[in-house]
């Protein structure tokens, strides 16, 4: 997401306090990746899952966050914050603040609630600051919930999508168009699509944000979009570990963008079932 960065007011630095308090440190490159979970974390959550995050500094506005509570519902939460840079990791930690609160605090289950809390939230936070707002407070952000039990996958997502591949066919469940923190004169209302996981036997999901597509370069220096990237992957999928997909997808995004300079955020997280 692009989004014009200039300094932030007082009252705006308390905004991000009150779900980070340590949001206005000067963040380092290890701080801004250790505060996601690792990827052996998540396989321990999820089974083979890999993760690609390639800020275009240092720092970026792209994250994720995850968690399994004690009923057996494992959260993935993947989130493209509007800007890049500094302020929008300080968004990253803004945002990840308010999904503790709703699947831990609240004990929210459901993704389309957590996309209604988490937007809820960051309206009543920035409401009142849209004359004076110099600091991008809107994410894309998909929600995924595996129930453990039910042997059941939910999605929801506001401005994000979910693609799962299953013998080279790839299907896309659809987020609202709507993101997180934006558009607050108009009603939110989120919905979630169910998939059970008889039908995701030998299946790979993905969610990522719109850096990953939108990333120019190959043979007509133009934009990869979702078709390129799952292309790209159903190649690296043949005969591959999910390890092996993780590097040879590395390679590509190198490969495709050339001596292109990065325009975006670069956020991908692959899973298999």
């Amino acid at each position: 997401m692009i989004s014009t960065r200039i300094n932030i007011n007082k009252s705006q630095s308390q905004l991000f306090a009150k779900h980070s308090p340590q949001a206005m440190e000067d963040l380092s490159v290890k701080n801004y990746h250790s505060s996601f979970p690792s990827e052996e974390y998540l396989n321990r959550l999820f089974g083979q899952t890999y993760v690609i995050n390639w800020p275009m500094s240092e720092v970026g506005g792209d994250g994720y966050w995850a968690y399994e509570d004690e009923e057996g519902f494992a959260f993935l939460i993947v989130y493209d914050c509007s800007g890049h840079g500094r302020f929008a990791s300080m968004m990253t930690r803004y945002y990840a603040n308010i999904l503790t609160e709703a699947i831990k605090g609240q004990g929210l289950k459901m993704p389309s609630s957590i996309l209604d809390f988490v937007h809820e939230s960051a309206k009543n936070d920035w409401v009142n600051h849209q004359n004076n707002l110099n600091v991008g407070k809107s994410a894309d952000m998909g929600v995924m919930v595996l129930d453990k039990s039910r042997k059941k996958i939910y999605f929801s997502g506001a401005g994000m999508d979910f693609v799962y591949i299953q013998k080279e066919e790839f299907n896309k469940i659809e987020g609202s168009k709507v993101q997180v923190g934006d558009r607050f004169d108009i009603e939110h209302s989120y919905s979630y699509a169910e998939i059970p996981l008889r039908k995701l036997k030998k299946t790979s999901c993905y969610m990522f944000s719109d850096g990953a597509t939108d990333i120019f370069g190959g043979p007509r220096n133009k934009k990869l979009k979702l078709s390129g990237l799952i292309e790209a992957i159903v190649k690296c999928q043949k005969e591959t570990t999910l390890k092996e997909e993780k590097a040879q997808m590395e390679k590509f995004f190198n490969h495709w963008s050339g001596s292109n300079e990065p325009l975006d955020d670069l956020l991908l997280i692959g899973l298999r079932f």
